[in-house]
């Protein structure tokens, strides 16, 4: 096994804020003309580089997080590298700042596509979080508010407003419940060519939405013709989560769904949609990857969430309060349809991992989030979850302003963990520390680096110098 980060084991750790261990990328490069270049730094770097090899290295000296402009002459390709060295363990790097409220959000993703046609992709990094019931939070002391609606917040990675939006939540178009209804929209996932993808929860607006990255416009993506009050009809029901692999005619959408019970199938089982390039699949799913009705029933709460692991298996989410029943998480091959771990039968009853609401899986250290309710404390917890040894790593504490539900989490290309909770009312941001170089490259290349070279020397590496130090967490 390679380089892996160092975890405390066992304990939890504190929520203070500090930016002391955040892992710093940049992302969002946009062209401005005449050698003009814009980048977004999520969080404060000891250093970040500019280095086009013949030009003289960009230098910033201990930047913050925001939007920085450069120039480079005419060239070959350059890249942007952030340095940080950090103690390693998780330290919560954001601040409760307004853009950071909301009523009840349901859902958070990131874009963690650093390439767009081969080269940048000014979408890159990118938070979006869905508010599934506008309404009026606190923000700070001294009475402040603000009032969301239902709908998508864009973000920049530096966690500033990137579409002009301000407190309305944008729908492109996408029909939700508005009033009451906590589950429309649900959650949200970014798709491999930047697409945005929407669930809905509800009975009355039953679907998966597909948007572009500003939201502006959608396309329902399952058809809805005769559905019933249930939410349900021939091709879908209602819907917790999804995951899209692929692009074009390879396209494929996997479900989470609440009321299919088709092709002999349970409820609760995860649907796949060879959908290519149609906009809109109808009729009968194309498969069912995980069949519930052969497993026992093991998914008797719908609340699910679905990720799908590097090594292609799929991990399903399930809230269960007093974890003495059903598995609440599992691990499944999505080509066999075969169950490889059940928390209830291999961590023992009461399951330790009772209240899980959504889940996520870490690009660069290769492990899983799994964000909990009130059934693990009055605040809820995040836990840090290895994969391949199936131990608890890391227990996060959302913070003593919180009183129960962590509602989902997404980690960036980075590591960053991004975590939404609907009674803190709050986006909050952790990061795992440790000692990092990044490395943004404007041909679409991303790297996380476990050494950190001299500023001096990492100015003067050449274009691929330092993919030879790229932290791997496999052997």
């Amino acid at each position: 096994m390679g380089y892996q980060r160092a975890f405390l084991v066992g304990g939890i750790v504190g929520s203070m804020t500090s930016a002391a261990s955040a892992v710093p990328f940049a992302s969002g490069i946009e062209a401005l003309g005449g050698g003009n270049y814009s980048f977004v730094l999520n969080e404060s770097a000891d250093s970040v580089v500019i280095n086009r090899t013949g030009d003289t290295p960009v230098v910033f000296n201990a930047p913050t997080a925001g939007t920085y402009n450069f120039s480079l002459g005419s060239g070959s390709a350059f890249q942007i590298s952030a340095v940080k060295d950090a103690a390693p363990g998780w330290v919560r790097t954001s601040t409760d700042a307004s853009n950071n409220a909301f009523f009840i959000p349901r859902g958070v993703a990131v874009n963690n596509n650093p390439s767009e046609g081969g080269s940048f992709n000014p979408y890159f990094g990118r938070v979006y979080v869905s508010e599934s019931r506008g309404g009026t939070t606190t923000v700070g002391g001294a009475g402040l508010t603000r009032t969301t609606t239902d709908g998508i917040y864009v973000y920049n990675a530096a966690l500033a407003d990137a579409v002009g939006q301000g407190n309305t939540g944008r729908t492109g178009g996408m029909t939700f419940g508005g009033g009451t209804d906590s589950a429309s929209p649900f959650r949200v996932h970014v798709g491999p060519d930047n697409s945005v993808y929407v669930t809905d929860w509800s009975d009355p607006n039953s679907n998966l939405w597909q948007t572009n990255p500003n939201v502006t416009a959608s396309t329902a993506v399952l058809d809805s013709t005769g559905r019933s009050a249930a939410g349900l009809n021939a091709t879908h029901g209602s819907i917790s989560d999804v995951i899209v692999t692929g692009t074009g005619v390879n396209r494929r959408i996997y479900t989470t769904d609440e009321d299919f019970d088709g092709l002999n199938a349970r409820r609760g089982s995860v649907l796949r949609y060879d959908i290519g390039t149609n906009p809109t699949f109808s009729g009968a799913p194309s498969a069912i990857t995980y069949d519930d009705s052969t497993k026992g029933d093991i998914m008797i709460n719908f609340t699910q969430s679905l990720v799908q692991a590097p090594d292609g298996t799929f991990w399903i989410s399930q809230n269960r309060a007093a974890g003495t029943d059903k598995a609440s998480l599992i691990q499944y091959d999505p080509t066999t349809d075969t169950v490889l771990f059940n928390s209830l039968t291999n961590l023992g009853s009461p399951d330790p991992l009772r209240g899980l609401q959504g889940i996520a899986f870490d690009p660069v250290n290769d492990y899983l989030a799994l964000a909990t309710d009130a059934n693990q404390g009055a605040t809820g917890k995040i836990f840090i979850f290895d994969d391949d040894t199936k131990t608890i790593l890391a227990t996060i504490d959302f913070g003593a302003s919180a009183s129960g539900t962590n509602r989902d989490v997404a980690f960036d290309a980075a590591g960053n963990l991004y975590v939404v909770n609907s009674s803190a009312e709050r986006l909050r941001v952790w990061s795992p520390g440790g000692p990092s170089t990044t490395i943004t490259g404007s041909d679409g290349s991303f790297q996380v680096i476990n050494a950190v070279p001299e500023p001096t020397s990492l100015a003067l590496l050449g274009l691929g110098g330092l993919g030879l130090m790229a932290r791997r967490r496999r052997a």
